[in-house]
Order: C-alpha cells, then structure tokens, then sequence
C-alpha cells in the first residue's frame, strides 16, 4: 500500500488491475481524511502540542466511526476482529489502536462518503472565514447527522 501511496505522490496516478476494492477505499478514505486533517489545522486554536487538539481530534474520529458503524472506537476494538493491519505478520500493536482498522469494507466505503460530505460542508460553511475546532467540530457533528 506505501508503494501505491508514494507513486500517487510522485506521478499523480496509478493503474494497478489486480488491486482488490478494499485496497482501494482504503487508498480513498487515506486521501480524503488527508484533506479533513488539513482543514483542522487552518484552525485558529490549532496547535498539534495540546492535548485540546488531541481531544477534538479523536472526538471528529469518533463521529465518524460512530456515523458509519454505530460505535466509537473504543468500542470497535473491543468488540471486533481486526481488518486491515500494516504489520508484516499480522497487526501491530499501532494498528491495533486505529478504529477504522475494524471497519467492515461497507462501512469504509460509507466513510469515505461521509468524509466527502464533511469537506463539502465545511468548505461550504466556513470558507474565507476564521474558524476554531470546535466550530468545525460542529460542522462535522450537523454534517454527519442530515
């Protein structure tokens, strides 16, 4: 997946005709959740040092793993089997900690819609304009629940 990522990077595309569907979300929602993650650092209160940034951070997360399975992540871990995992013989203690590691393939390709969604409606709301994270937190919350 790095070396699908760095050719994406490096030559603006890939073709790869034995990719399965689930590679391929992942490679979307990676894309779009880059995006989500440049939107929250325009933010005027942010600063990736505070444990605030932190908490919003995790707490926008949640909302999205929460719209597309019913359950935050805490719960996804503790209740599913691992999915995706970088690991060479299996999954890492790090991909263990990441929700949307346990995301069924249905419900990554919901997120990737719903991260689509969220730019939209943020870029809609708060364009040209200041906006701190719990603003767009908000936007992120209406967004996900229309």
């Amino acid at each position: 997946m790095k070396e699908i990522l760095k050719e994406i990077r490096e030559n603006g595309g890939y073709i790869r005709y034995d990719i399965s569907l689930e590679q391929l979300a992942r490679i979307k929602e990676i894309a779009d959740y880059k995006v989500i993650r440049g939107m929250v650092a325009k933010a005027t209160n942010y600063d990736p040092s505070r444990d605030e940034t932190r908490v919003i951070f995790a707490s926008i997360q949640n909302s999205f793993l929460k719209a597309v399975s019913g359950l935050n992540k805490t719960q996804l871990v503790s209740t599913r089997d691992i999915v995706t995992w970088t690991g060479k013989k299996g999954p890492t203690k790090a991909d263990r900690e990441i929700g949307k590691n346990y995301l069924k393939l249905d419900e990554l390709e919901d997120l990737g819609a719903n991260v689509a969604v969220v730019v939209a409606h943020v870029w809609r709301d708060l364009r040209n304009k200041t906006y701190t994270m719990n603003q767009f937190m908000k936007v992120v919350e209406a967004s996900l629940t229309k």
